[in-house]
């Protein structure tokens, strides 16, 4: 079994999957990775991130055909091909995306002092 289906990569790929021209990875290792759509999580910003990386161009559809597959697929086969160097690369990411979220919009909560110490002393658990 491989990564893709006819729906995850184009004809193109497949043809040149079956023509040794790139290659594929079996389905025992895909690394799965959460990636939000975050405006400094664009395929074009993963893409040059893993520009430096030849290895991952193996696995991906050349180019032009980038945009027709899912991105999530991408992600994963960079996660798989890369591993932690790309995971810690998303993290931080969403890290300073988030950060600036927080700054820019004033999303941090603010408590009473009583309330925030009684907080913190709980155990934090949710229902979820």
């Amino acid at each position: 079994m491989t990564t893709f289906t006819l729906d995850n990569v184009t004809i193109y790929f497949l043809k040149d999957v079956m023509g040794r021209r790139k290659a594929y990875l079996a389905n025992e290792q895909v690394k799965n990775i959460h990636v939000p759509q975050y405006k400094n999580l664009t395929l074009e910003k993963v893409m040059a991130f893993v520009a430096g990386k030849p290895q991952v161009g193996l696995y991906l559809p050349d180019p032009p055909d980038l945009q027709k597959v899912p991105k999530q697929w991408i992600m994963n086969v960079c996660a798989a091909v890369i591993g932690d160097d790309f995971r810690e690369w998303v993290f931080q990411q969403i890290e300073e995306r988030n950060a600036l979220m927080a700054e820019k919009r004033e999303i941090m909560i603010s408590m009473d002092p009583m309330m925030a110490a009684k907080f913190s002393a709980s155990t934090h658990v949710s229902r979820k």
